[in-house]
């Protein structure tokens, strides 16, 4: 049970409230049935950030389904190949980039929508072809001083390692054909 106080904060951020059950009904039956459907009749899942969605969707297939069903997911801020000058991978900036209003950003449904507009201004088989990629860690051997270096290429900062990090789709030979200014490592 979240705690009262808490309750305004979730309902602001996330829009959803403690009457959705009762406005829109129990939807376990729709979820299983969509899952009946995964890995069969549907054979890629998509999500921008597909690793926060995924740990929902298999933690609700193990509760309602008791197993989680084979299915390959396609993450959009890793694996599409996107068009030049797009500078930023957040789905409101990727919207915008795309001609696409967002509205009611972090909504889920909303958010689908988006995203739907998004990957259909591409070649669907091309996504593919890119998402099979492997996609590999970076890290940049820089001091203290030089991060900044880093930061300006991408790589982010992971506190518990220590390290600067950037995950990216292996389509080099050779780290040094990248052309960083710093060491880096697979």
């Amino acid at each position: 049970m979240v705690p009262k106080e808490k309750r305004a904060e979730i309902e602001k951020l996330t829009g959803i409230i403690p009457d959705f059950p009762v406005i829109f009904g129990d939807q376990c039956d729709q979820f299983k049935s969509f899952v009946s459907h995964v890995g069969v009749t549907i054979t890629h899942l998509i999500a921008h950030n597909a690793p926060f969605d995924r740990a929902f969707f298999d933690r609700e297939c193990l509760r309602l389904c008791g197993k989680i069903p084979e299915v390959t997911w396609i993450d959009t801020t890793c694996d599409v190949e996107f068009r030049d000058g797009i500078q930023s991978k957040s789905l409101k900036y990727l919207a915008a980039d795309h001609g696409i209003l967002s509205h009611s950003a972090h909504r889920a449904f909303a958010d689908c929508q988006t995203l739907f507009q998004i990957v259909k201004q591409y070649d669907f088989q091309e996504i593919l072809a890119y998402a099979a990629v492997p996609t590999v860690e970076l890290i940049a051997a820089v001091s203290f001083h030089d991060k900044d270096k880093a930061k300006e290429k991408g790589f982010r900062w992971d506190d518990k390692r220590k390290v600067w990090f950037m995950k990216r789709k292996k389509t080099y030979t050779d780290v040094a054909e990248l052309g960083y200014d710093f060491p880096v490592k697979e």
